[in-house]
């Protein structure tokens, strides 16, 4: 039970991601915080202290805990890349008085323009919870040391709004009628079936896991749940007549309800666990475990056990590049690293920390084939994008990504898809954005 929890908090892994050998995650889970909120640690802190000092074997004046697991580049910490320059890593020493001194590290801080409005007022940002930023490594940083790949961001118009129209409530009743729609949702499977070689390079071949693959696989960002099903049979039923040859593998996973979109766009703590869905929903995702199962040999389901053991194939063979596409609505939008995801597909309202956390998916560095990651966004994110830009990087940050254009999809097989804009010379040094940028923050 301790070496597990002792292993997550060493490789900062999710806890549905702990080996098997050290027993059920979730029993471990229960015990951590258990442990955690009792004060078990502390009095375990407290103990090993007092030995230590007994022994001789501690030095009062350095005395520290690690309160994180941090994984950061070299030059995240100043030490630059191959030894390009020295290592400018400051250490912070405790009082000899305090001790301890706890470091909070965040990829995406809360600031108060995207902090949440519920919970302790006191503990909403980053600052308020641990205190002042001791070090910040921002997108400029990411940009200049090339640590991850481009962005290239297409924006592709599929609605438009009737001027006529007033009142915000029926506005956006009428919107998301519009956007769930049967003809827009056929019409956003048809370009991405059409455009899906093009954007992820299956005309590329690379040695990837001891066997020679085709290009890069992706995700597919959904709003709710209801769109997730319906662009699900979407696909289902325009690939029905395509031989085998031809389909896109299309997976699908979901979590309960809680996790849908968030009407400011920002991503919801993801649960792991089907059984809070309602029955439509689960027996949906079960026929689409089921479709799965039938490709991939495998038996799985929605039950409790086999659910788990369903996401960690399914993460497994994304990387593997065994599957094509992954519908989702916030899973796998955060924490989630495949070298071999190069684009994702976008029909959510995303800003601030979620969007650079979802975007982020696509960057990761893998070979030569793969120069960039795409985002096709089929809502206008332009604005978002570029206010997410500014607050974890800085006023000139936005200028600096690449912009595929502005298209509307007039049909499933608009000429204007097909051809699109060219990138202008001076944005092609496209920002590399990383969701592990550092932030340390002393505790008060």
């Amino acid at each position: 039970m301790l070496n597990g929890i002792f292993w997550i908090l060493c490789s900062g892994a999710k806890w549905r991601d702990l080996p098997e050998r050290y027993g059920p995650w979730k029993t471990v889970y229960q015990r951590f915080r258990q442990w955690r909120d009792n004060g078990t640690f502390e009095q375990v802190l407290r103990h090993l202290h007092l030995r230590l000092r007994e022994d001789g074997l501690i030095d009062l004046d350095t005395w520290m805990v690690d309160s994180t697991s941090i994984r950061a580049t070299r030059a995240a910490s100043g030490a630059g890349k191959r030894g390009a320059r020295e290592n400018r890593s400051t250490t912070v020493s405790g009082a000899a008085e305090a001790d301890y001194h706890l470091f909070g590290f965040t990829g995406t801080p809360i600031f108060a323009k995207n902090s949440a409005t519920g919970g302790n007022p006191l503990r909403r940002t980053t600052e308020q919870a641990f205190g002042d930023k001791l070090h910040t490594y921002t997108i400029v940083d990411a940009i200049n040391d090339k640590n991850v790949l481009p962005f290239r961001i297409d924006y592709i118009n599929t609605l438009k709004m009737q001027a006529r129209i007033k009142d915000k409530q029926v506005s956006a009743i009428d919107t998301e009628r519009a956007l769930l729609a049967p003809e827009r949702i056929s019409q956003i499977v048809g370009y991405i079936r059409e455009h899906f070689d093009q954007k992820t390079k299956r005309a590329s071949t690379y040695r990837h896991d001891g066997k020679r693959v085709a290009g890069f696989n992706s995700l597919f960002a959904c709003a709710s749940i209801d769109a997730a099903k319906r662009y699900y049979a979407e696909f289902s039923a325009q690939q029905q007549a395509l031989p085998e040859a031809q389909q896109l593998k299309v997976g699908l996973i979901y979590s309960f309800a809680a996790n849908e979109d968030d009407e400011d766009g920002l991503l919801g703590e993801e649960e792991f666990e089907a059984e809070g869905l309602d029955q439509s929903s689960r027996d949906f995702l079960d026929a689409a475990i089921k479709d799965y199962n039938a490709l991939f040999a495998t038996s799985f389901d929605t039950s409790a056990d086999k659910f788990q053991n369903y996401y960690k194939d399914l993460s497994q063979r994304l990387k593997k590049r065994e599957l094509d596409l992954v519908i989702v609505v916030n899973m796998f939008l955060t924490g989630f690293d495949a070298t071999t995801l190069n684009t994702l597909w976008v029909d959510k309202n995303l800003k601030a920390h979620g969007l650079i956390q979802a975007y982020s998916r696509t960057n990761r560095i893998l070979n030569s084939v793969k120069t960039y990651g795409n985002i096709v966004s089929f809502r206008n994110l332009e604005q978002e994008t570029n206010d997410a830009l500014a607050l974890f990087g800085n006023k000139d940050a936005n200028t600096a990504m690449s912009i595929g254009g502005n298209r509307t999809i007039r049909s499933t097989n608009s000429n204007s898809a097909r051809h699109p804009a060219r990138m202008p010379a001076n944005m092609a040094a496209a920002a590399r954005i990383r969701n592990s940028f550092i932030v340390c923050l002393p505790h008060r």
